[in-house]
This record gives structure tokens, sequence and C-alpha cells, in this order.
């Protein structure tokens, strides 16, 4: 079946499979076909999954299919930046289990006795446990698995900026691995956990927040050193679904609270806005950002108790119905031409099978979708910096803003193949949110 996660399938077991070819850095010595990595020899390669983990996919695993010269096969997780000419564990910011001696390497060059050597035929895992109790603030626990059962101790390490990535080590000619997905995990059991969050299967991908029980509270978890917290929806915006609103519930530090939308593999080191692929509208200084991080003043802030609201103009077409935009016979998603495309979402019935409720919402939705405009309601110009997509689809949007659910500005953006998807972050500590995505206004 599809999977909700960019570049990926979701297996019938629970298990989520990334698209190798284009969710994966490696050097020209490492060859991927399908699953299977593989090392031509020479110095020792480092590959690297593009996206973080997190608490919604917080691990991943891959099978031994043989170990080369010298089984010097790692796995384990890394900052943003780490060298690619270097084993898991090896730096700082990391940490790996490595097969050939069975030992942990913890930001050092030096092992440490740790759990059994690894062969063909065994499976080794990696995750982080983000929600660890009694580590102090900023760390996680690290956990390693051989065969589905946890190995060793559990590794506590501080979270470095942007997050944890996954990696795997090859250090000899002829070493080669399947890797066989990403799943959600607890640590300790390792018993596999569904990805959804409370009631809601809303969340597509996430860095550096922590979801509270009902799967809508987020609360920042960044280290607040030019750390992000990002959170993106599964479904993208359209004519039936094209508004949702944030609550703010603490501003912590810097109300650098963002609300926005951006394409489906949106850097989740970034805030809205602050990258060509979204745009977001920030609590603190009323600002729009639409482009590389340039923000247009709003004049509207908002603050502890306020909701801001995000949505996407749906102009009436001609027959009096609505037009998706985010939709068309050439919007195709640009950044797998080979994935299997999630079906069109319903944003309403997460699974239920209640059409009465859906059919009331929707008219509901319709109903207000032209919204009470104050007097003092700008119309934002866009910056003359490159902004959302355009380089990517002549097709234009406009998404405008609301405050406790009044419009407050609207601006035009370029529409990414594929879509726009709601953008939530914060880049403080302290900040915690409430996301609405079906609020009966906008």
């Amino acid at each position: 079946p599809p999977s909700p996660f960019p570049n990926t399938n979701r297996m019938e077991d629970g298990w989520v499979k990334v698209n190798l070819q284009k969710r994966l850095k490696y050097p020209p010595s490492i060859t991927v076909s399908g699953d299977v990595i593989s090392s031509a020899g020479g110095p020792l390669f480092l590959v690297k999954f593009v996206d973080p983990l997190s608490p919604l996919l917080n691990y991943f695993e891959y099978v031994i299919e043989d170990v080369g010269k010298e089984a010097a096969i790692g796995i384990g997780v890394g900052e943003r930046k780490y060298s690619m000419a270097a084993m898991p564990g090896w730096n700082p910011n990391s940490c790996g289990y490595h097969a050939d001696d069975g030992k942990l390497f913890l930001e050092a060059g030096r092992g440490a006795d740790f759990a059994e050597t690894c062969v063909a035929g065994d499976s080794v895992g990696c995750g982080v446990d983000f929600d660890a109790e009694g580590v102090g603030e900023g760390y996680v626990n690290v956990f390693f698995t051989k065969n589905g059962q946890q190995v060793g101790r559990l590794v506590k390490t501080k979270r470095p900026v942007h997050g944890f990535y996954p990696m795997i080590g090859l250090h000899s000619g002829g070493e080669k691995v399947r890797y066989r997905g990403h799943s959600r995990r607890q640590a300790g059991s390792v018993a596999q956990l569904p990805m959804e969050l409370g009631e809601t299967h809303q969340w597509l991908r996430s860095n550096g927040v922590r979801f509270h029980e009902d799967g809508l509270s987020l609360e920042y978890a960044g280290s607040g050193e030019m750390d992000v917290g990002v959170a993106q929806s599964r479904y993208r915006l359209s004519a039936a679904w094209h508004f949702f609103e944030v609550e703010i519930l603490h501003t912590g530090l810097g109300a650098a609270i963002y609300i926005g939308a951006g394409a489906v593999i949106f850097p989740l080191h970034l805030c809205p806005g602050h990258d060509p692929k979204g745009f977001g509208y920030r609590a603190g200084d009323g600002c729009v950002y639409s482009g590389l991080g340039k923000g247009t003043p709003l004049g509207v802030t908002c603050t502890a108790g306020d909701r801001m609201g995000c949505g996407l103009k749906v102009p009436p077409d001609e027959s009096g119905t609505t037009e998706d935009v985010s939709l068309s016979e050439d919007s195709e998603p640009d950044y797998d031409e080979d994935m299997q495309v999630e079906p069109e979402p319903d944003p309403f019935l997460f699974g239920g099978d209640d059409l009465f409720r859906r059919a009331r919402l929707v008219q509901q939705l319709r109903r207000h979708q032209i919204v009470r405009k104050p007097v003092a309601q700008r119309k934002l110009l866009a910056p003359k910096e490159k902004t959302l997509s355009t380089e990517q689809n002549d097709k234009k949007c406009v998404v405008f803003f609301t405050k406790n659910g009044e419009v407050i500005g609207e601006t035009e953006v370029g529409m990414p193949k594929g879509g726009l998807y709601p953008l939530v972050a914060m880049a403080t500590r302290g900040e915690q949110v409430r996301v609405n995505f079906h609020p009966l206004t906008g």
C-alpha cells in the first residue's frame, strides 16, 4: 500500500522503506541497487539518509548480506553535517555500533566493549528514544539491536542541532547490506509501535518537536541554538481542505512560532519561508517569509492564547464550485517520479466511515470560505528574492493568514509540483502549540 511518507513505500508488516536512490547520500564507490548497498573497496565510506530520525520514525535496520574483506560495517546516527569520511561514532555528535568487533563508538575513534560481533545473515538496527525520562534536557537515549533484540545498554547522548541522521559505514571491499526499512520502535522491548499519534493520522514528517498524547499538541524539543523544530502534515492543502490553525499555548523565549506550508520534501532543519520550498508567518515579529529567510512585515504579531491561521485562497470557478489549485494534470510530484502517491486525502474522517459528518464539515468550510476582512488588512508584496519553487512550477497561488479567525493579510507564492503541505515550526525553548487541522473558519 502507499505510504504517507515522501519517497517511501509502506510495507504490510509495518516497515516504511525509503527510496534509497532519492533520499540517501553516498560516494561514487558505493553502489545502491534497490534495497542493497554495497562497497567496491578503497577508503572507508559513509552512507547517510537525507531525513533525520523523528518520533514518527525513530528506528532503521539492515541485514548483512556479505561481510566483505573485514566485516567493518557500522550502524549509527550523527549530526546533519557529519563527515562522509568517518565511520558512525568516530566524530563528535555521533554514536555507532560496529559489526567486526561488537564495540560501541561514542564520539571517539576508540571503541568500548558493547555487544556481540555480527556476521552475514544478521539484522542490525539503530533507534533513538526521543521521550526518554531522566536523561536531562536536550538528551536522548540511542539503542541498538541484533536480530530483533536490543543489545548492549541504552546510550545517553546529546541530541545535536538539527537532529540525528541515520548512517551506515562500510570500510572494506565486498561489504554488502540490505536495507530493511524504518519503523517506530520502543526502546527496551523494541516493540513495534503504530506510526499514528493519538487519534490523529495527520503527521507526515518531523524534527526537533515533541508530540503530546493527543497527537496535536507540539512542544519545541531543540537546543535553541539555531535549532529548528518542524512538523509537516501528511495531507496537502486543496479545495476541500484549504485552511488550518495553530493555537499558541506558550511563546517560550522568543515567540519564534511559524505557521505555513511547503513542498513535501521541505528541509526539516529550516523554518517555513527560510527555503524556497516553503513559506511561513512568524508570531513574534509579524512577518511573512516566502523565500530565503527575508521577512515582509505584516504588522500583526501573535502571543499566547492567539490562534494563527494559514490557508490557500481557492476562487470559485465558472460553475460556482471550488477548483483544487493544488491538483492538475501536470502536477506530478517533483521529488520522485516512481514513488507510490497517497490517494486524495480525507482530512476529516481519519479513516472513519461517517459520511454524514464529512458532508456537514465540508459544507461548513465552504460556507465560511469568504472570511470577514478587517479594514486594516494589507496585501503583501511578493519579495524580489527567489520565492517558493518558482523555478519548478510557473503556477501561482494566493495564500492568506489569520489571527483569531480574522484575515490579516495575503501573499502570492509559487505552487510546487505535488502541492503545498502544512508546516508548523518553533525555534526557541518553551514554545508549545496546539494544531487544529479542521477549524470551521477560513
